[in-house]
């Protein structure tokens, strides 16, 4: 159900690991196939750059550089072909995170206002990611509802913050998340406990977290499904400038 991309594909070349070995044409070849190239994009949490050529034609070249791949692309998520660098431009940033069967469940979550259309975001509880989403949840119209996914770190004082939120009942993360963006001292009062939570909750947070490709933090995903990175009140801003968004942020 994680698989975003379905490759059908040609490999043109493979490119040799050690100077020396290349064969007299290849050079040729890679500068015949991308001298034709037209568009491009980075397909996200694939490993991919994907190019288009003047024959309407897809190339796809591995982050190394070493395979050059001709091939037609078939987006897993949201059950269609990607004929063009403007199509899957324009599904990028789209995650159905509602239809691809993830039991959130059974991650480390708390939910925030009603149980359905909710925007869910990903988030570690740390004061500058908790900063940035109540920045966003206060832009946004007051009757929305939150689904947080509560992310582990790469610090001992972030992953011990996980550690308790994984140890409360999905009531209580529920309470805390009440509280979460009005009081200073709610962070604080996790670092006062103590506890060894399920490590299935944590390998399911994280492994979930990794397949919907999400890298930076927070991450919110709209009702919509439109998916915002980073800062997100300036996201949001500058895709609605851009009038890229895809459905209301």
């Amino acid at each position: 159900m994680f698989i975003k991309y379905f490759l059908t594909l040609i490999l043109l070349v493979a490119l040799p690991a050690e100077a020396g070995q290349n064969k007299p044409d290849t050079d040729a070849q890679i500068r015949q196939v991308m001298e034709s190239v037209t568009d491009s994009t980075k397909l996200p949490g694939s490993g991919l750059m994907m190019f288009e050529t003047k024959d309407n034609g897809l190339i796809f070249i591995t982050e190394d550089a070493r395979y050059i791949i001709r091939g037609s692309l078939h987006d897993k998520w949201h059950g269609k072909d990607v004929d063009s660098v403007q199509t899957a431009r324009r599904i990028a940033d789209i995650t159905p995170v509602e239809t691809m069967g993830i039991d959130f469940n059974t991650l480390n979550t708390a939910s925030l206002g009603g149980v359905s259309q909710r925007a869910t975001v990903f988030m570690r509880p740390m004061a500058q990611d908790v900063q940035q989403v109540a920045s966003f949840i206060r832009n946004r119209a007051p009757d929305r509802s939150y689904q947080l996914v509560f992310v582990p770190g790469n610090t001992k004082r972030s992953l011990d913050r996980f550690s308790a939120l994984a140890c409360m009942s999905k009531m209580d993360r529920d309470s805390f998340a009440s509280t979460l963006f009005d009081e200073e001292i709610t962070l604080s009062n996790l670092d006062e406990q103590s506890c060894t939570p399920d490590p299935l909750l944590l390998a399911r947070t994280s492994v979930a977290t990794r397949f919907l490709g999400i890298r930076t933090l927070p991450t919110a995903i709209t009702e919509t499904g439109f998916t915002l990175r980073g800062d997100l009140v300036h996201t949001a801003k500058s895709r609605q400038e851009d009038n890229q968004t895809v459905g209301a942020p």
